[in-house]
């Protein structure tokens, strides 16, 4: 679910919808940063919010930059999937 349903969930509501509504009215900084902030407060992990949201920022960058949905999603695959390997290893040793 982490690396499947969550990325392509995630994507469609943050990046598909949220931010090119907030890009109509705002710059790309600032469609990019409110955006994550949703996107991290999301998470409901503080100490995670700003990582989350620099990660954000980059997955609204690779959407505007290609115009493909696909492309933050398989980011954002790659990433919840690097994230559980080392989670699974952490707990193996």
């Amino acid at each position: 679910a982490a690396v499947f349903i969550a990325p392509v969930s995630e994507e469609a509501l943050f990046r598909g919808i949220l931010f090119p509504a907030l890009l109509k009215n705002r710059r790309f900084a600032g469609a990019a940063l409110l955006t994550g902030a949703y996107f991290a407060l999301m998470h409901f992990h503080a100490p995670s919010f700003l990582p989350l949201l620099a990660l954000s920022v980059a997955f609204s960058a690779a959407y505007a930059a290609t115009g493909s949905l696909l492309t933050p999603i398989v980011m954002h695959a790659f990433f919840n999937g690097t994230s559980l390997l080392l989670f699974l290893a952490s707990e193996a040793t």
